[in-house]
């Protein structure tokens, strides 16, 4: 329910691209193809000196073949910057939190202990096994070659070998052992003419190698960039890899692996074996990497909702939205970088409600009302008045088209809503007769809430907001010392949350910011004086259950009941408390 929930297009970028001596040339030669298609003014960090591990400006500038970028060069981050794509191998918290970064944080192909902490990961490449899943995971944003083979080869006459764009002539030996056990052509992949070993011809390619490879009908490479290229211009790949890390990536991605020339010339006489698993390894199509990231949104919060520093560790991530969990209190938050897509208008009471519930919102008006004697039962046994001659006046944020308010006044309080739906307020006012406002809370001032109130409620409105800390601030100003808060939520705690946690939150809702559990909302509420004095566990769903069976059909009248497994999961619901929402009422005590 924030009015301002994502920021103007972001304008600053910061690229950090690995630039380590015998770490690839693949994300320098990435990077350089990305940045021109990026909306925004771009930083590049590359410091103009190198040293004993790093590449300097000019040595980087050289593997890349010195394109013209539209860039300028920083030897340090002077941010602050909207986004930053960190292409590198992998990067450390401590690196993350120098970057001076007021945005999202974009990971591609990264690994590492700062992988956790980004807003948002792209792998066009295969993570490493036990690796936390991506936003993203698609081969095909690795930029692919124009030069396609119109199929693949059914024998091998030319073979490249391929080993990166750092060293001139890298894989030598191994390739005059294939030429001299295969007798084929083999070509040594160069950046700058070297001697090439008897029988072996050089291949010097200044910058990107990957339009040449459809020329070939075997690539020998190791794991990363140029096999994926290869694949796509189908040609099959084998790879010798420099060590445990690119072995593990190629035995998780499906790649052949081989140790030595010999087994290069096992392969080539069984070229259809290797041709197959390669088809099944090649991306399924192409996309832009730059496109991606331009889509991507800055949330007008990156901060946890309360307390907590910026660098908290992501718990699920999906193509539009990350969720956090803070490290100091347990509170799961989200991040959406495409908008969260809901108005609340009339389509969402009407049609979207329906939708999901199977009647409308005033169709549902009596049962909600119902739900709310219910509440009020319990809150006026727990309100205290020190004046008794009038009655507890009552503010409900997010009150709809007012059924709770129209239960809290049968109860004998003194009951006004506030909500940004103007159909609703309209409503409330002219219908039901009470006072009602269509004002956003944490677009006014506190003052002008009217308070202090006996009672303030929201009911499933809280998980809305992005700045949580905002909002219950907002209440406690508005509320007096042993005045009462409550609302409700979905619970992570019931079995939906339970029974399958990435599937409880790939359905939750794209305006749902927080994700709360009694145990969490208890501790974020201490924060602010709110003291828990009571919580019930609803939204009970035996079906919901794994060993709960579809109900039968009677074979008399044809209905359906659900039978006793259904009853079981029912009765295990309440007692074990693993009802899907739950209720809180918390005291102020300042």
């Amino acid at each position: 329910m924030d009015s301002d929930t994502i920021k103007t297009a972001p304008k600053r970028i910061l690229i950090v691209a690995e630039h380590r001596i015998g770490h690839g040339s693949g994300h320098l030669h990435r990077c350089a193809r990305i940045v021109p298609k990026l909306n925004g003014h771009v930083d590049w960090f590359l410091p103009l000196e190198g040293d004993a591990d790093y590449y300097g400006r000019s040595e980087a500038l050289e593997i890349i073949a010195n394109p013209d970028l539209p860039v300028r060069w920083v030897d340090a981050p002077e941010g602050p910057y909207d986004i930053v794509i960190l292409d590198r191998r992998e990067i450390t918290l401590a690196e993350l939190r120098q970057l001076n970064v007021s945005g999202i944080v974009i990971g591609i192909d990264l690994a590492g202990e700062g992988r956790s902490y980004c807003s948002y990961l792209i792998d066009a490449l295969e993570s490493p096994p036990g690796t936390e899943r991506p936003n993203i995971a698609d081969s095909g944003l690795l930029q692919l070659p124009d030069n396609v083979r119109p199929e693949w080869p059914k024998q091998v006459n030319r073979i490249l070998v391929a080993f990166g764009g750092e060293q001139s002539g890298a894989g030598s030996d191994l390739a005059a052992q294939i030429a001299e056990q295969t007798g084929l052509d083999v070509y040594l992949a160069a950046r700058k003419a070297v001697q090439a070993p008897k029988n072996v011809r050089l291949l010097e390619s200044k910058g990107a190698l990957q339009e040449a490879l459809a020329e070939f009908d075997l690539v020998l490479t190791h794991f990363g960039l140029t096999a994926y290229e290869a694949l796509w211009a189908r040609v099959p790949v084998i790879l010798r890899n420099p060590g445990r890390y690119h072995s593990a990536l190629s035995r998780s991605a499906g790649f052949t692996e081989i140790r030595t020339a010999a087994d290069v010339k096992r392969h080539t006489t069984d070229v259809a074996s290797l041709v197959e698993r390669c088809r099944r390894i090649r991306p399924k199509g192409t996309s832009d990497i730059a496109s991606l990231i331009n889509e991507l949104n800055v949330p007008a919060r990156l901060n946890p909702p309360v307390g907590g520093d910026r660098w908290q560790p992501a718990v699920y991530r999906f193509a539009e939205r990350t969720f956090f969990r803070n490290s100091e209190n347990g509170l799961i938050y989200m991040q959406n970088y495409r908008g969260n897509g809901v108005t609340y208008t009339h389509d969402y009471f009407f049609s979207e409600y329906a939708r999901q519930y199977g009647k409308t919102y005033l169709e549902d008006f009596p049962a909600i009302k119902a739900a709310g004697m219910r509440r009020m039962d319990d809150i006026l046994r727990m309100v205290k008045q020190t004046d008794t001659t009038r009655p507890p006046r009552l503010l409900d944020i997010g009150c709809a088209f007012g059924p709770f308010l129209q239960a809290a006044a049968e109860t004998g309080c003194d009951v006004s809503g506030i909500d940004i739906s103007s159909e609703a307020v309209d409503y409330v006012q002219n219908t039901l007769g009470f006072p009602a406002r269509c004002i956003d809370v944490l677009g006014v001032d506190a003052k002008d809430l009217n308070g202090p109130y006996d009672i303030i409620t929201m009911w499933y409105v809280i998980e809305h907001f992005q700045d949580l800390d905002r909002l219950l601030h907002r209440v406690v100003s508005n509320l007096k010392p042993g005045g009462l808060f409550a609302f409700s939520t979905p619970n992570l705690a019931g079995i939906s949350g339970r029974q399958d946690r990435r599937e409880f939150f790939r359905l939750s809702p794209s305006d749902h910011f927080t994700v709360m559990s009694p145990s969490t909302a208890a501790a974020v509420l201490r924060k602010f004086n709110l003291h828990k004095k009571k919580v019930r566990i609803t939204g009970h769903h035996p079906e919901r259950f794994d060993f709960v069976p579809p109900g039968r059909d009677d074979q008399r009248t044809g209905a359906r009941y659900p039978g006793f497994r259904h009853w079981l999961a029912g009765t295990l619901s309440r007692v074990a408390g693993l009802g899907d929402t739950f209720e809180m009422v918390a005291e102020y005590r300042p």
